[in-house]
C-alpha cells in the first residue's frame, strides 16, 4: 500500500467517531424522501467543520448539498443518499424485528452507512489533496435526497450538477464487496385516487360506488398485463389507502400507488399508459372518477428524446410549476387537475364540492393570469 493511500485510511479510522456518530444521528432521524432536513442540516454542519465549502440547500431542492476542498483537475463526485423508508423501524444492533417505533421510518437497506461511508471517503480525499498541495485536485460531496422515492440524483444530473466532474462514485451497503457499474432504470411513479359513493352495505348497497373496487379491479387487470410486458420492465404497486375498516360500510375513497420500471425510457412510457387505460376502465366499470397525479419520474437519459438541454426544460418546467401554484387556492390544483391529469369540470366540481360552473369560471380566471405571466416574461 502507497504511502498516501495508508495516510487516507488512518485519517478515516482518526475521524472514526465523528462518521459514526453521523451514521447513528441519521439512523435515529429516519427522515423520509425529500424531508431530510435534519440529516441535511447535520452534513452541512460536519462538512463545514471539517473544512469544506458547503452549498446547502443546493440545486434548488431544500434537504441537498454540495461540499467541496481543493482545486484544479481532477475533480472527482462522491455521492451520498440519507432517506428512510415506511414501517421499517428497527432497533439498532438488533438481529431480529424489533421495532422502535411502531409502523414508524427506518433505514432499511442502510442510507444511514451510505451517507456516512461516503463522507469517509470525501475525508480521505480531503487528507491526500492536503498532503499534495494546492491545484492538486478536487473531491465534491453531493448530497442526493430523496432516493427512495423522489430520484432527485436524476434531476441533479438534468441540471448539470455532475458535468463539473471527471468521474463520479457511489456505494450501498450489502454483503459483499465488488465494484459495479452500469446504467439505472426508467421509472414513473404514479398515485391512483378514486372517490366512491358511502352507503351501508347491507342496507343500501345498490346506493354505494366502490372506491375500493375499483382498486382491486385496476390490480388484477395490471396482474393480466404483466404476461404481456418485456422482460426488462417491472410494475410494483402498494394499496395505501383501503377506504376505512368498516366492510358494512361501502368505501367511498381507496388510493393506490404504483411504480413502472424499464430499461428503456420508451418502454416505460408505453408500459406506463397500459397502466393508465386499465386504471381508467376500473373506475368506468364502477362509475366512479379518478385521479392520477404523477408522484415521481426519472430516467437514465440515454433515449431520451430532448430539443432542448435539460438545464433549459429544468428552468422552464419550474417557472411555470412555481406560478400554477402560486394561484389562489384552489385554482392551481384544479388547473393542474383539469389540463394536466385530464380531469373533467364536473368531476373537480364533485371533488371540491363546487358547481362546475363555478370550477369552469376559476379555471377561466387561471388560465387568463398564466397568460399575463408568460406575456411578461
Amino acid at each position: 500500500m502507497s504511502a498516501s493511500k495508508q495516510t487516507a485510511f488512518d485519517y478515516i479510522d482518526e475521524k472514526a467517531g465523528v462518521i459514526t456518530d453521523v451514521s447513528d444521528k441519521i439512523w435515529d432521524y429516519a427522515e423520509l424522501s425529500l424531508r431530510e432536513y435534519k440529516s441535511g442540516d447535520l452534513y452541512a454542519k460536519v462538512l463545514k467543520e471539517e473544512g469544506f465549502t458547503v452549498d446547502h440547500p443546493f440545486d434548488n431542492i431544500e434537504t441537498a448539498f454540495r461540499a467541496s476542498y481543493g482545486s484544479g483537475k481532477p475533480v472527482i463526485g462522491i455521492l451520498a443518499e440519507y432517506d428512510a423508508l415506511t414501517g421499517l423501524s428497527q432497533v439498532a444492533g438488533s438481529e431480529k424485528r424489533e421495532e422502535l417505533v411502531a409502523d414508524g421510518n427506518g433505514h432499511g437497506c442502510g442510507h444511514n452507512l451510505l451517507g456516512a461511508g461516503s463522507m469517509a471517503a470525501a475525508f480521505a480525499v480531503k487528507k491526500y489533496l492536503e498532503e499534495k498541495g494546492e491545484g492538486s485536485g478536487k473531491v465534491v460531496f453531493y448530497g442526493c435526497p430523496g432516493e427512495e422515492g423522489a430520484a432527485t440524483k436524476a434531476f441533479m444530473a438534468r441540471d448539470g450538477v455532475f458535468a463539473e466532474c471527471d468521474a463520479a462514485l457511489t456505494w450501498h451497503p450489502g454483503n459483499v464487496n465488488q465494484v459495479t457499474s452500469g446504467t439505472c432504470n426508467t421509472c414513473i411513479q404514479s398515485e391512483y385516487k378514486f372517490t366512491g359513493v358511502a352507503s351501508h352495505a347491507a342496507g343500501a348497497p345498490e346506493k354505494g360506488r366502490s372506491a375500493l373496487d375499483a382498486v382491486e379491479l385496476m390490480n388484477i387487470g395490471v396482474q393480466f398485463l404483466r404476461e404481456h410486458m418485456p422482460d426488462s420492465s417491472r410494475i410494483h404497486y402498494s394499496i395505501t389507502d383501503a377506504g376505512g375498516d368498516s366492510p358494512n360500510v361501502v368505501q367511498p375513497r381507496a388510493q393506490v400507488l404504483y411504480m413502472v420500471r424499464s430499461i428503456w425510457v420508451k418502454d416505460a412510457l408505453e408500459l406506463q399508459e397500459r397502466v393508465d387505460r386499465i386504471a381508467l376502465a376500473a373506475s368506468m366499470m364502477t362509475d366512479r372518477p379518478r385521479a392520477m397525479p404523477m408522484t415521481m419520474a426519472a430516467t437514465n437519459m440515454e433515449d431520451a428524446p430532448s430539443s432542448m438541454t435539460s438545464a433549459a426544460l429544468s428552468g422552464v418546467y419550474r417557472a411555470m410549476m412555481a406560478q400554477i401554484m402560486a394561484l389562489p387556492p384552489p385554482d392551481g390544483e384544479l388547473f393542474l387537475r383539469r389540463y394536466v391529469y385530464g380531469e373533467t369540470a364536473a368531476q373537480l366540481g364533485v371533488h371540491f364540492n363546487m358547481p362546475a360552473a363555478t370550477v369552469r369560471t376559476r379555471l377561466h380566471r387561471a388560465r387568463l393570469a398564466l397568460q399575463k405571466l408568460l406575456k411578461e416574461g
